[in-house]
């Protein structure tokens, strides 16, 4: 009970320092983002700091098996390197005893990824999203000020020529910032900022404009007349036009996904996305198991061997992890496989473990 109480306490250190490193490096990209913000969009440090908290939760989810791989690596490597694997399985424990507290350790940790996935991820997703909505529109009423020029929505340029006390503004114009061939330049002679509730949007609502387009000949210019348009304000630009659809269901708490997907035609594309994100928040935190139970044989070294070999390993088994979770999320969505196929890594990478580990008591005679 000592030996198991010892190993359990071990793994907590390394555990907490592979997470934060590794969380961190995940969120380098996201942290860049949100500091141009900062500087292009006028963000304070209060509202880039709330962006930061509400987005946490994703990485820290996605990085939770990986801190279990890195924290058994680092104990199971040590006490190779130290002879304690030695002396335990001469003293007649075998190794698949010698897991017990690491596989409750991976057990732990998958109940605790499985409330971030659940519940917590899906509500920062959400206050991210309804935060950003907020902010969207605190800026647009705030500096869309008559008579200048706003580039604070992305790639755009806004200007109006007068705001009105009912939050109607007068004589819209809006363009890209840099004008190329087939960019649209947009007039209207009314607006309003408005909150789509539903696809959690800020909607500038134009009334009675045009929209002009240039042609191949740079001389004749195409003007196309409407009542009313909805453009969608951001403050960043958005590449890829999945991406506040993959952002919603991200956000859906996993009671209103499971409510979303009875309702969803089945057969569709729809459907596909929907199982994917609910079988990803069920069977993603079933890797912290497997990492655990497949990290015990892997790290297992000889004390006079050199250790660059165990990296490679711990490597490997990562990037093989996530290359047939890739393979499988790919087949679900091309409707080639039923969403369950997404518990097939962490089986896999626990299979694994378990062959191996039988492996090397067989060798022992134990």
């Amino acid at each position: 009970m000592i030996l198991f109480r010892s190993v359990f306490i071990e793994l907590i250190t390394p555990f907490f320092v592979t997470l934060g490193a590794t969380s961190f490096i995940l969120m380098m990209g996201k942290i860049y983002k949100l500091i141009s913000l900062m500087v292009e969009s006028q963000l304070d440090f209060a509202e880039a700091s709330t962006m930061f908290l509400f987005i946490l939760p994703q990485s820290v989810t996605f990085m939770l098996p990986v801190g279990v791989l890195g924290a058994v690596f680092a104990v199971i490597l040590r006490q190779s390197a130290e002879s304690e694997v030695i002396a335990v399985r001469a003293a007649g424990r075998s190794v698949l005893i010698h897991s017990q507290p690491i596989i409750l350790f991976g057990l732990l940790m998958t109940g605790v990824t499985s409330l971030m996935a659940l519940w917590i991820q899906p509500a920062g997703n959400r206050n991210f999203l309804d935060f950003q909505v907020q902010v969207i529109r605190s800026h647009a009423e705030d500096k869309l000020i008559p008579g200048e020029l706003n580039f604070d929505f992305g790639d755009k340029v806004i200007r109006i020529n007068e705001r009105l006390p009912n939050k109607d503004v007068l004589g819209v114009f809006l363009a890209d910032r840099e004008l190329q061939f087939g960019s649209p330049v947009v007039t209207a002679r009314r607006g309003r900022i408005l909150v789509d509730e539903d696809n959690r949007q800020v909607v500038f609502r134009l009334q009675d404009g045009e929209i002009y387009t240039e042609e191949e000949d740079p001389s004749v210019i195409t003007t196309t007349r409407f009542d009313t348009l909805n453009y969608i304000l951001q403050l960043q630009e958005q590449k890829n036009i999945d991406t506040i659809e993959v952002r919603l269901r991200s956000s859906y708490t996993t009671g209103e996904l499971m409510a979303k997907l009875r309702n969803s035609r089945p057969g569709s594309g729809e459907e596909a996305r929907l199982s994917l994100e609910l079988f990803t928040r069920l069977a993603s935190p079933w890797a912290c198991l497997g990492f655990a139970m497949a990290a015990v044989p892997l790290a297992l070294v000889d004390p006079r061997s050199r250790k660059s070999g165990v990296v490679l390993r711990a490597v490997a088994l990562v990037l093989g992890y996530f290359v047939l979770w890739i393979g499988c999320r790919d087949l679900i969505l091309s409707g080639h496989a039923h969403p369950t196929i997404l518990f097939i890594p962490a089986i896999s990478v626990a299979l694994l473990g378990v062959i191996l580990t039988r492996r090397i008591d067989g060798m022992s005679g134990r």
